[in-house]
């Protein structure tokens, strides 16, 4: 009686599960009818249309901004040029540095110089031509120049053939290492510092006080060689510089800088580029070397040197050439000034 009634149970609950199991499964998709393809052509595709240009009235133009001033200088006498710097120097045998050498090329001219922007042509200065270069015997080469007539110095001096010479060899003979003067020295004799000639072993090489104890028969030597490389005609106007070996560089050496410039020899040496007081006074000469005797002797050519300027003289060797002279008018002055 029981046994039929759970069966009846178990039926019940086996066709509610089969019941679940068919909801929960996903439906069944049907594919899209495709349409059936027609032999018809497309229609033409039509360009597009652009929208009717709007007019634009004309409008007046914007008036022109007025040009900004120009900048005014407090001195309309004066030149004003900005610089990075300083000249360290105004020596053309010593400086050897930009703001320096930019003064100093439009104060002094050497031979030739550059023509033009180029770098590898070149043109007379004071030289009337440049001449090629002609081999010596013992294996170098030299160049005649001949010396431009008519140029004069600031100070109204004719430029002769000596002071071209003499220029070329002061710059060699500075000897300083932070001087341009090794760009001549290589060319000239082949080496870096003039002082190589009196010591080979560059000992003496940025040491001046070295220099001046050396052997005197070898500076004497030394600055003889230097003079021996530029040699001079003041009646025919010619300077020959000779070379140890043939030199690329020499023409553009030459015209590159103010350590090829021309002085006047005798206002360098009158006006002290490199004595002023020992040449025309010979402070350097003096044997009194105990006690205050130098002292004494420097305050003395002070004394002649500021009294000189005070009389309006501008050239310390000519009004020393001149009292020499008139030892009386010297006398008179001096006693004048010190009662």
């Amino acid at each position: 009686m029981f046994r039929p009634k759970k069966l009846l149970v178990l039926l019940s609950v086996l066709a509610i599960a089969s019941m679940l199991v068919s909801a929960c499964a996903p439906a069944a998709t049907t594919p899209a009818p495709t349409a059936p393809a027609t032999n018809a052509p497309e229609p033409p595709t039509r360009a597009p249309t652009a929208p009717p240009t709007k007019t634009v009235e004309a409008t007046q133009p914007a008036e022109p901004r007025p040009a900004p001033s120009a900048p005014k200088s407090k001195d309309p006498t004066t030149f004003t040029q900005l610089s990075f710097g300083d000249p360290e120097t105004l020596d053309p045998g010593f400086d050897y540095e930009s703001a320096g050498s930019n003064v100093l090329q439009n104060i002094y001219e050497g031979l030739i110089t550059f023509d033009g922007p180029a770098l590898t042509k070149f043109a007379p200065s004071l030289a009337e031509s440049i001449p090629e270069a002609e081999k010596t015997t013992d294996g170098g080469v030299q160049y005649t120049w001949k010396i431009s007539k008519g140029v004069k110095f600031h100070d109204g001096k004719d430029l002769t053939a000596e002071d071209v010479a003499y220029s070329l060899w002061r710059t060699m003979l500075q000897s300083d290492p932070n001087a341009p003067g090794f760009l001549l020295s290589e060319a000239f004799l082949g080496i870096d510092d003039v002082t190589e000639l009196v010591a080979p072993d560059q000992s003496l090489v940025g040491d001046p006080e070295a220099l001046k104890k050396a052997d005197p028969k070898k500076l004497v030597a030394a600055c003889e060689k230097v003079k021996a490389t530029a040699t001079f005609d003041n009646a025919t106007s010619t300077v020959v510089t000779k070379l140890v070996h043939p030199w690329g560089p020499f023409r553009a050496t030459l015209a590159g800088g103010p350590w090829a410039a021309v002085l006047s020899k005798q206002w360098g040496v009158e006006n002290g580029l490199h004595y002023r007081r020992d040449e025309t006074l010979r402070e350097d000469w003096c044997h009194l070397k105990g006690g205050h005797a130098p002292r004494a002797m420097a305050v003395i050519n002070n004394l002649i040197v500021g009294l000189v300027l005070h009389l309006k003289w501008t050239n310390l060797a000519e009004a020393r050439r001149h009292y020499d002279a008139h030892p009386r008018e010297a006398q008179h002055l001096v006693m004048q000034r010190l009662l």
